[in-house]
């Protein structure tokens, strides 16, 4: 896959990126920390009349070790004063140490995370035929922490989706500490995989394709309709919502049965590789979401719920080491709640526009190390390498670091004043920069 393809140096201050937001308590009391394979978000509100610092440093270290690494300063949230952020590129599986500290150097806030391990225990696995019912496979498994449970096919076994009675080929409902490994999955009346009111889901290596409704164009108002006259859009490889721990790794998603439609028809609508909302503690990783131009994407991934404190990613959130090449709209919406979602090591080709991050709620998110070429629609047509462009509820950070454009399109339009860059590199059309320093 894709885990190697971008490897810059990591200067001193992206190592230590702690990007930030919480509150100061004499006390120590209510740090919340929130690790994943190889970050952590923190989260600090102060007591009611305790004083909030205008400077909180962070830093961190591995258990055990004698030297402490610094982050950037926390940044306090303006809507709640909280003060909440995250540390990046962490060892898996190592167990850390993390503090909050004044400018006179008193330590206000400490504690102590292990990051997630690619390793899990299985205390059984199921061929996932042996759950068909007359064609629908839905999965509502309860593992545990200690004993997940996996579900896979014998090599070359290839699951028909269309088979199903409900709108996905495998439908994950009220599932816990549960795997789909290896699996192949074709058709799918609306969705390939969808998982929702889950925790700590696992689809690893599966291939996806040939999902979603079935269309006709029509020549006025230039959309595609199914079968029933309903407005194709929004069909997902994998549809994700309203869970815990989701883990979607080293998966090829591709060849829906509809395409989308572009810019020149209005807002572009179509199929997704992946439909994200209200999550927390997801990781997107080492993946190849490729479109083509006989079907494009309307996103390669999108957000709902783009404008709401809890929308898309929402919380917690790794996206890293994928490909995601070929919509008509955006590679990627982070569109929604934005704390402490973390978008880094991704390559972006081909899109109407890069990365959206329209609007930021409540942040922070940090974008960095991501790669954005030759962006374009099924029309030729390019926008932005960076959307930044609606203020509605928009009160969080974003942060640009090492980020790098080459494309015919334009660069960033920023909304000021809490954005935040260093070290981008833009070959295109316009840089556009708004007011915020990227």
């Amino acid at each position: 896959m894709l885990k190697a393809w971008y490897t810059p140096r990591i200067d001193r201050l992206l190592a230590g990126i702690v990007l930030a937001a919480l509150s100061w308590t004499g006390s120590g009391a209510g740090l919340e920390l929130k690790e994943t394979f190889c970050s952590c978000g923190y989260y600090w509100t102060p007591e009611k009349g305790d004083p909030a610092p205008a400077v909180l440093s962070v830093e961190f270290r591995k258990s055990g070790d004698p030297d402490w690494r610094r982050g950037v300063d926390a940044f306090r949230s303006p809507d709640d004063g909280m003060y909440r952020g995250s540390v990046v590129d962490l060892a898996e599986n190592t167990p850390y140490e993390l503090r909050l500290r004044t400018p006179e150097g008193r330590n206000v806030a400490n504690g102590t995370f292990r990051t997630w391990s690619s390793t899990v225990p299985i205390a059984r696995t199921v061929n996932i035929a042996d759950r068909s019912n007359n064609g629908t496979i839905r999965i509502s498994d309860r593992g545990k922490p200690d004993g997940w449970i996996r579900f896979t096919a014998p090599r070359g076994g290839i699951l028909n989706g269309d088979r199903s009675q409900s709108d996905s080929a495998i439908e994950i409902d009220g599932a816990e500490y549960v795997i789909l490994d290896g699996l192949t999955v074709r058709g799918g009346p609306v969705n390939g995989i969808e998982v929702k009111n889950s925790r700590f889901i696992r689809i690893l290596n599966c291939d996806i394709g040939g999902w979603g409704r079935p269309g006709e164009f029509a020549a006025l108002p230039r959309l595609y309709f199914d079968a029933k006259g309903a407005l194709i859009n929004s069909d997902a490889g994998i549809a994700l919502s309203d869970s815990i721990g989701v883990v979607v790794e080293r998966c090829f998603i591709h060849d829906p049965r509809s395409p989308s439609t572009s810019w020149t028809y209005g807002h572009p609508v179509g199929p997704d590789a992946m439909l994200v909302n209200k999550l927390a503690q997801t990781v997107i990783r080492y993946n190849d979401l490729v479109g083509t131009d006989e079907r494009r994407w309307n996103d390669v991934i999108e957000s709902g719920g783009n404008f709401t404190a809890d929308g898309g990613f929402n919380r917690d959130a790794d996206i890293c080491g994928n490909f995601l090449a070929f919509p008509n709209d955006d590679g990627i919406e982070l569109d929604g709640g934005q704390m402490n979602v973390r978008l880094f090591d991704n390559k972006f080709e081909g899109g109407f526009c890069g990365i959206s991050v329209t609007t930021c709620v409540r942040g922070p998110s940090y974008l960095f190390r991501n790669l954005i070429v030759n962006l374009g629609d099924s029309d030729g047509n390019a926008s932005l390498a960076f959307k930044d462009l609606d203020q509605r509820n928009q009160c969080g950070m974003v942060y640009y670091f090492q980020n790098t454009v080459f494309s015919d399109g334009n660069g960033f339009v920023t909304t000021p004043p809490r954005r935040f860059g260093r070290n981008n590199v833009l070959f295109c059309g316009n840089l556009q920069i708004g007011r915020a320093h990227v």
